[in-house]
């Protein structure tokens, strides 16, 4: 019988969703879908990280693409806290 250390087996990484908004109020693009939105939302462990993503063009989400990419994770995530907007 194989017995599994479950601490370890259930540990995901603490991340916090982070809602992009340009500074100036223009729409942002999606990376997923290409429209034209106010908010983006991206899942990252810090502002710093999140901000990151989103200038490095690897997360930027509108809500309908959000949705789907949290339903369609491969593995479990730890979602924390309370959200942040930031303006770019």
């Amino acid at each position: 019988m194989v017995e599994i250390n479950r601490n370890t087996y259930n540990k995901a990484p603490e991340k916090r969703v982070f809602r992009i908004r340009d500074g100036n109020g223009d729409d942002l693009k999606c990376y997923g879908c290409g429209w034209r939105v106010t908010n983006l939302y991206v899942l990252a462990t810090s502002k710093s990280e999140a901000i990151s993503l989103y200038q490095s063009k690897d997360a930027g989400l509108c809500g309908d693409c959000f949705s789907e990419m949290l339903m369609e994770l491969s593995s479990p995530e730890t979602i924390i806290g309370q959200g942040e907007t930031i303006k770019v």
